[in-house]
């Protein structure tokens, strides 16, 4: 099988980096708002499925993947299933409007689209534990 290598953007290490995947264009950017507005100097980059948030993958290095679960074009279960075989560390947060669920561990972890107070509790928490190590 054949897979498309890219060039790995450098990671200095400065700022976090989040991929945020939903085909709603305006959920993306009241995420980044929020996100931004709560970690400034954050870089976000922004996917519209699971199949274009896995070239994004491959091309940088993120520190979390939020996601929604139910998109057309790769959806928020078959981007589970992919980064439990290629990048099993990164966290991988879901938004879902729906009661579908996805097995949740350290790495996994789903939220109401409402939760978003929740969701930004979650990212403080993960990485003021990484910065204590």
């Amino acid at each position: 099988m054949n897979v498309l290598e890219f060039p790995k953007i450098p990671y200095l290490g400065l700022e976090k980096r989040v991929l945020i995947v939903d085909d709603v264009e305006g959920f993306r950017a009241y995420l980044r708002l929020k996100i931004s507005g709560t970690f400034p100097g954050i870089q976000i980059t922004e996917a519209q499925s699971g199949i274009v948030a896995s070239v994004e993958l491959r091309k940088n290095d993120f520190d979390v993947v939020i996601s929604d679960l139910r998109m057309p074009d790769g959806d928020g279960l078959w981007l589970h299933y992919f980064m439990e075989q290629y990048y099993t560390q990164v966290p991988l947060l879901f938004f879902t409007s729906s009661t579908e669920s996805v097995p949740q561990t350290v790495h996994r972890k789903i939220f109401a689209k409402e939760e978003v107070r929740e969701l930004l509790s979650e990212l403080k928490d993960r990485w003021s534990a990484n910065e204590a190590h």
